[in-house]
């Protein structure tokens, strides 16, 4: 099993069809994974942040960065704030993480309770590595 199997059991994941892996004209970036067809129909998720090669965690490493829900569409909850994720301690972040740990792709899972889904995800995170993911501030 895949660690996105373990963390999210018995979902159908997809991933937003583009891939942040420069951190030139982040801004740009966000704005083209955000604003694609499939984060329009993304509704009712959760969804996920993450990198190609895993990050040290309290317990072990992962390529889980971000855990987050929404009833709306990804693309309603997140491009809008695209100038927001490309700078500041945010756009240093995701620098990082596209320079040290590979390309930047948003994972989603279609919910009937999202909120319900992110808490068990979260849970079942916090169970494997000890903590929240890296970016999450809460669980």
């Amino acid at each position: 099993m895949t660690e996105i199997e373990i963390v999210f059991p018995n979902k159908e994941i997809y991933f937003l069809p583009h891939t942040i892996d420069s951190d030139e004209d982040l801004k740009s970036s966000f704005q083209k994974l955000f604003g694609c067809l499939e984060a329009s129909k993304a509704k009712c998720v959760v969804y996920f942040y993450c990198s190609d090669r895993p990050v040290s965690c309290v317990n072990g490493s992962t390529t889980i960065l971000y855990i987050g829900k929404t009833k709306g569409s990804i693309k309603g909850r997140y491009y809008r704030y695209s100038a927001k994720l490309s700078n500041g301690k945010n756009g240093d972040f995701y620098k990082n993480v596209i320079n040290y740990y590979g390309g930047l792709k948003i994972g989603y899972f279609f919910a009937e309770n999202p909120r319900e889904e992110e808490k068990k995800a979260f849970s079942r995170f916090r169970k494997i590595y000890k903590q929240n993911p890296p970016k999450s501030k809460r669980g």
